[in-house]
């Protein structure tokens, strides 16, 4: 029987070895054999088969040294020592949903700008000189078809259950379009079409597809200018930009080649397309307005153009008609000079207009083709010949043909009257023609030297004046004219004068006439003396006295109950409420009397009827105004608001935790809940009269160090209550950014702008340390010794002296923060990447931010993690094995884990903390939506750690909400408003503080804009150790409360 072996597939799988190690005993049986050699042969395969089993343990344990986390560590939780990490990412639910619709998104984006880019060259393909943006724009496609696979394939790498794969099929080029069968048979046999390339797969392609993408955009702009009919900004705004941050997102990938299989690396690349999306969009946009409004310009500009060259053609067709037709009588007239003179000039006339025809028809046909290469790609004797020839042909035909038949007239005899007529006629249009020619020619080159910012006029009148100057002639062009102006303007007023004065007496003698004349005026004039007209059909109209406010009222402030047409013999009689414009105007009928006598009319609408038409209609709007309403009747059974809880969605979600897990919970946490749900603000502290900008407890849980914008920075002793133990005035030396306590607690660092101030416990100043350089941040080295002075893109190592014990200078980059882990071998550090390694920043994209592990004994950067948003604050927790990253505004906390792999350090992303505040909770009897919308929280300062052994994670927001997690789990422990407790006003946070090492109680600060510093306190529970793996819940285990809400338990392995 054979040994068994091992299986080799499970252990490139599998994280734990399937192998027995070398300790293990393998016990099998076999037949043994009476012959000598044959066991003599058996016992040597044995050897072999074991020296195999032997090699295999051995690269089993070079596995587990480079990757597992537990096998050889140095002792369990040893602190202060990074364990070897495993490179498989610990993603939770949140980011898994998150990443996954990004991705969704960005495919959709890509699809819409796809459609577009076909709409697009479909729009194209009629117009001339179309066949560079056709070929660019199926490029573009085919590469964005790439690089939605590359996408597709990293998403699917890290959101494996979200994301899957596709197999997509690239475009094919325009040439392997498959050809008729009659045409295959005339040309026979069928020629190679040019393979096309597949879809690579590979996510280190990334930057070099980044770089292809910006140039396929660059090559389609440029494709798109070449055509002078349309220029669209927009598009060419839009491109630029993108263009700019793809070659700057090539760039910054560039440095982390080989890396591109690590969860950090493929998070931070689909988090890339959050920023290509608002280029995608712009650029969607851009070529929807280009193909709506950009493509119909072109269109009608080249149909323009193509309509003059036909034009031109069908003139220097008919004009050389003409001429053949006069050639006639004179091409058999030889006799004289003269006569051969008329022939050449005809006979030249004759040929330039149909030289003329002919290049109109080519310029007419090349211009329409689509395949035509642009103007700027045509040699500028082709372009003058096409352009130009057919216009200046057709002048030099005309002119000659005027020139023969003036010729003609003197050789054929004619009178003189007709020879001076024509030399005359001639002679002026030619000149108008040549004039005309030269002014166009003039403007082309105005055109030339100015760019269209300058007309002709304008240079010719420069010109001029300079002439006038320089020769002394500016008197005779100014200043005759002038006066002859100001004579003609006497003239006009003496005019107006004498006009003005006979139309007066005129008036004044006419004047007794008006009244006989008013006086013979019928009844209705009477109505007009009152200012009222009327139609020719004696329909009433606007007064005709009326001011202007009332000639402009809309139709539907005046209405008339009756629009029948009234007899001039009949009297009107139109009453409406809404014809008084004024409160105080009467509401008077409008009578249209006749002088002839008209029979008697039924009377008008009766008051008593109108009475119960009054009535009628303020019963109706009674009756709709005081229908019951099911939304706004709390009583009503139908009323949403009766169903829905009298808390809010923030409240809701804080109500009771330890219902929420009231299924199943782990054991450690059965005692934090409910302890954490006792917090409450016990102490208010009132002597900071600015913004509070920093808080820290001293590391034995003794003082509490506060520092604010007021200038001073607070020492205050923790106890019941709390007092002011010392006062740490900064006059004038400008805001206080930071204070740091020192490992034992001891000494004080107060930051400013370029100054760190090291102070006793007593309050004493021990030395003040002035730098160069803007200080961004402070942090103690865990031995006390040093600490670390974060300057731009320096990290100096100075003593309490201001003694500088090392530098660290980090290229392109611009510290934020810092943190050492506990051996004091590596430091944590987060930035702003300034440039990348060529020199490019960003257009509209967000600079890169990275988290970088640096040795100090090496003074080299083990690792580098990208990352998009804000990245501001730094934290390792007491055993050095996992990392807080904080970050501004809306970014949630993120946990790392610090690890090595092959001895470097190794970040590694375990899980985010981020609530999500509900705004508009949904009615009750709606149906669960996962996407409802949510309000991102904004956080005030920097997260922390808390709790004994770093087991919790506490933030607070800046409308006063304060969050705690539960480390291990990632689970929200608590939520709790920070609530004034005089007033039960909510305030505005801006930071906050965890008391460590504090027996008995859970105690943490947070200090508001105004300057209050709040202590809050509760009861530690009997057993509240650092969680355990033991402890901690089985890979994916999901708790579900009865209402509904399931929360998903991650074990992590520390």
């Amino acid at each position: 029987m054979e040994r068994p072996q091992p299986n080799r597939n499970a252990f490139l799988s599998s994280p734990a070895p399937v192998f027995p190690s070398s300790g293990d005993t393998i016990f099998y049986t076999e037949p043994v054999s009476e012959d000598p050699r044959e066991e003599l042969r058996r016992r040597r395969s044995t050897r072999r088969k074991q020296t195999l089993a032997a090699l295999l343990d051995e690269l089993i344990a070079l596995k587990d040294d480079d990757f597992d986390i537990d096998s050889h560590r140095n002792g369990p939780d040893a602190p202060g020592k990074l364990t070897n990490i495993r490179c498989a990412p610990i993603v939770d639910d949140r980011l898994q949903n998150e990443g996954a619709a990004l991705f969704e998104l960005f495919n959709k984006r890509i699809r819409q700008v796809d459609t577009e880019l076909l709409n697009f060259g479909n729009a194209v393909r009629p117009l001339g000189s179309s066949v560079g943006l056709i070929s660019s724009s199926f490029q573009l496609r085919a590469r964005l078809q790439q690089i939605l696979h590359l996408f597709r394939e990293n998403a699917s790498d890290i959101f494996p259950d979200r994301v899957k794969r596709e197999l997509v099929e690239p475009l094919k080029p325009l040439s392997s379009r498959k050809k008729s069968k009659t045409r295959l048979s005339r040309q026979g046999p069928t020629r190679q079409i040019r393979p096309y390339t597949e879809l690579t797969s590979d996510l280190e392609q990334f930057p070099a597809q980044f770089e292809l993408l910006a140039k396929d955009l660059v090559t389609f702009l440029h494709f798109l200018h070449d055509i002078p009919e349309f220029r669209d900004e927009g598009l060419n705004t839009s491109v630029l930009s993108f263009d700019t941050d793809l070659k700057y997102w090539a760039s910054c990938l560039k440095e982390f080649k080989q890396q591109f299989q690590y969860p950090a690396i493929k998070r931070y690349v689909n988090d890339l397309t959050r920023e290509m999306d608002e280029h995608l969009e712009n650029i969607r946009d851009a070529l929807r307005i280009f193909v709506k409004d950009g493509v119909s310009t072109i269109r009608t500009a080249q149909n323009h153009t193509q309509t003059g060259l036909q034009n031109l053609s069908t003139v220097a067709t008919f004009f050389s008609g003409v001429t053949a037709t006069t050639l006639q009588y004179s091409f058999d007239k030889i006799d004289t000079s003269k006569e051969h003179f008329v022939n050449m000039l005809w006979i030249t006339s004759l040929v330039f207009s149909i030289a003329s025809s002919i290049n109109s028809q080519l310029a007419y046909h090349w211009r329409a083709a689509m395949y035509r290469s642009p103007r700027s790609a045509v040699p500028w004797w082709v372009s003058i010949w096409l352009t130009r020839t057919p216009l200046i042909f057709l002048v030099v035909s005309v002119m000659a043909f005027s020139a023969g038949l003036v010729t003609w007239t003197y050789s054929s005899g004619q009178g003189r009257l007709v020879t001076t007529s024509a030399t005359i006629f001639t002679s002026f249009t030619s000149m108008a023609l040549l004039a005309v020619a030269i002014w166009f020619a003039c403007e082309r080159w105005a055109f030339s030297k100015t760019k269209g910012s300058r007309w002709l006029g304008d240079i010719a009148n420069d010109m001029k004046n300079q002439f006038l100057r320089s020769t002394g002639l500016i008197w005779v062009a100014e200043v005759p004219p002038k006066h002859v102006k100001r004579a003609a303007t006497w003239g006009g007023t003496q005019v107006n004068r004498v006009t003005t004065g006979l139309y007066k007496a005129s008036t004044f003698m006419l004047g007794s006439v008006a009244p006989s004349v008013r006086r013979g005026s019928s009844s209705s004039g009477s109505f007009a003396e009152e200012g009222y007209a009327f139609r020719s059909n004696g329909e009433p109209v606007l007064p005709l006295n009326s001011s202007r406010s009332e000639h402009s009222r809309r139709p539907s402030d005046v209405s008339y109950k009756s629009h029948a047409r009234l007899s001039p013999l009949q009297p009107a009689i139109i009453e409406d409420q809404e014809m008084v414009t004024s409160p105080t105007e009467e509401k008077m009928p409008i009578i249209a009397q006749s002088s002839r006598p008209v029979p008697e009319t039924p009377g008008p609408v009766t008051a008593a009827k109108k009475s119960w038409q009054r009535i009628g209609k303020k019963v109706i709007q009674s009756r709709v105004m005081t229908r019951p309403s099911s939304k706004s009747d709390p009583t009503s059974p139908r009323s949403p608001m009766r169903q829905a809880t009298m808390l809010s969605a923030p409240e809701r979600a804080m109500s009771d935790g330890s219902e929420r897990f009231a299924a199943v919970r782990p054991s450690r946490l059965t005692f934090l809940i409910p302890a954490l749900k006792k917090l409450q603000a016990t102490q208010q502290l009132n002597e900071h009269s600015g913004l509070v900008r920093h808080m820290q407890f001293s590391p034995d849980g003794k003082y509490l160090a506060s520092c604010s914008w007021d200038r001073t920075a607070i020492i205050w002793r923790v106890g019941e209550p709390f007092a002011l133990h010392q006062l740490l005035a900064h006059p004038g030396e400008g805001f206080i950014g930071q204070v740091a306590w020192s490992p034992d607690g001891t000494k004080l660092l107060t930051k400013m702008h370029r100054r760190v101030k090291v102070w006793t416990l007593q309050g004493v100043c021990s030395k003040t340390i002035n730098r160069e350089h803007k200080v961004e941040a402070v942090a103690w080295m865990p031995s006390g010794r040093a600490f670390a002075s974060v300057e731009h893109d320096h990290v100096f190592i100075l003593d309490t002296q201001g003694n500088v014990k090392g530098s660290h200078y980090f290229e392109r980059m611009e510290i934020h923060d810092v943190a050492f882990t506990p051996d004091e071998q590596r430091l944590l550090l987060v930035g702003t990447l300034q440039k990348s390694t060529d020199g490019l920043i960003p257009s509209k994209s967000r600079a890169e931010k990275r988290i970088l592990v640096y040795d100090l004994t090496d003074q080299t950067v083990e690792n580098q993690v990208p990352v998009l948003e804000n990245v501001r604050d730094v934290t390792i927790s007491s055993d050095g094995q996992v990392a807080l990253v904080s970050y501004e505004d809306k970014a949630p906390p993120e946990l790392w884990r610090l690890g090595l792999v092959r001895d470097e350090g190794r970040l590694t992303l375990l899980r985010t903390y981020m609530p999500s505040v509900q705004t508009n909770p949904p009615p009750p009897n709606a149906p669960p939506q996962t996407g409802a919308p949510t309000n991102l929280v904004e956080f005030a300062g920097p997260s922390y750690f808390g709790g004994k052994g770093d087991q919790f994670i506490i933030c607070a927001s800046k409308k006063g909400d304060i969050h705690i997690w539960d480390r291990e789990s990632g689970l929200l422990l608590h939520s709790l408003r920070g609530a004034n407790i005089v007033d039960e006003s909510t305030e505005d946070l801006t930071c906050i503080a965890w008391g460590h090492n504090i027996s008995g109680q859970f105690m943490f600060a947070t200090a508001t804009y105004d300057g209050m510093v709040r202590i809050w306190t509760a009861p530690a529970p009997p057993e509240t150790q650092p969680p355990s793996r033991a402890e901690s819940p089985t890979p994916s285990a999901r708790y579900k409360h009865p209402s509904g809400i399931g929360v998903e338990l991650e074990s992590v392995k520390m």
